[in-house]
């Protein structure tokens, strides 16, 4: 298969500064920093600076298949449950 036809069947709409930023609001302060060190606490206060660059670079990165490097890191934390 083509990578031009690959891309073409991954469907994603775009999407809007509204839903970056209600995602962007949604992250729990209590909750601590992770790889990238920022804080929950001050995601949740630049939603406004940020919003718009984001934006863009989600649908870019939708448009053409190509993901950076950064989001595609996480953390995993096992958690032990007893009995289990």
């Amino acid at each position: 298969m083509s990578k031009t036809r690959y891309r073409e069947s991954f469907f994603i709409d775009p999407v809007t500064e509204e839903e970056v930023e209600k995602e962007l609001l949604g992250f729990n302060p209590t909750k601590s920093v992770g790889y990238d060190s920022f804080n929950p606490k001050v995601i949740r206060e630049i939603p406004p600076y940020i919003k718009q660059p984001l934006k863009s670079i989600f649908n870019k990165s939708f448009s053409t298949g190509i993901f950076p490097d950064g989001l595609k890191i996480s953390l995993i934390t096992p958690v032990y449950k007893n009995g289990i």
